[in-house]
């Protein structure tokens, strides 16, 4: 082998080599900053639950852009109720639906869902992530035993350990500073567990704040 060739093999090695830590690094802060939103919305509620050990990173619902899209039509009706009728009784039913809708308003763009269309509604962005319980903070969080995926494997109706959250996925906006917890919840075996949206927003560029749930409209599941 002449030198030349392997002062070519060399670069090509240290491409490679570069390229690959680069992805891994990559990688490495995507999954940092996943377990930093899925912490901080495991912590928006009070008491034990039980969370399934795989996010499946489904494809996203284009439906939530409907759904999305109802509460806004919701705030803007009574906003536009409250600011404009001398009407009392009017008053007293619409501005508090305004005050308490009024936080829906402006959370996300026409802009996210184009890209939350184009990022995540597509089979390749389907992938599989094994939850490490190690880095989560919520001691109230737990693990299902094995005997529970035994049981709903063979399709039991006696699953035994509820309440029951399943993280179907979670979705950034193109500047990371948005993100979306797509999860079911299911208090027993009888209830639905209708496919919810949880919108978190990113607060000096350190902190997770979880905002506001938004259920589908016709389940999503």
């Amino acid at each position: 082998m002449s030198l030349k060739t392997m002062k070519y093999l060399y670069i090509i090695l240290c491409f490679i080599t570069a390229s690959c830590m680069a992805q891994i690094r990559q990688e490495s802060n995507s999954n940092k900053e996943g377990y930093e939103v899925l912490n901080a919305f495991l912590y928006k509620d009070v008491g034990y639950y039980y969370l399934d050990n795989i996010i499946e990173q489904k494809i996203y619902e284009k439906s939530f852009l409907h759904s999305y899209k109802g509460y806004i039509r919701l705030f803007n009706t009574a906003d536009s109720v409250c600011n404009f009728s001398e009407d009392p009784v009017k008053l007293k039913f619409f501005c508090p639906l305004a005050d308490a809708f009024k936080i829906y308003s402006g959370l996300l763009t026409d802009d996210n869902f184009l890209y939350f269309e184009n990022r995540y509604s597509k089979e390749s962005s389907y992938d599989k992530h094994i939850i490490n319980f190690s880095n989560l903070e919520n001691p109230m969080v737990k693990p299902h035993s094995k005997d529970y995926y035994i049981r709903k494997e063979e399709k039991s109706k006696d699953l035994q350990e509820f309440p029951s959250m399943h993280v179907w996925g979670i979705y950034f906006t193109e500047d990371r500073k948005t993100a979306l917890v797509a999860y079911t919840y299911k208090k027993q075996d009888t209830s639905d567990g209708s496919l919810t949206y949880h919108i978190l927003k990113k607060r000096k560029g350190i902190w997770w704040k979880p905002m506001v749930a938004i259920g589908l409209f016709g389940g999503g599941l």
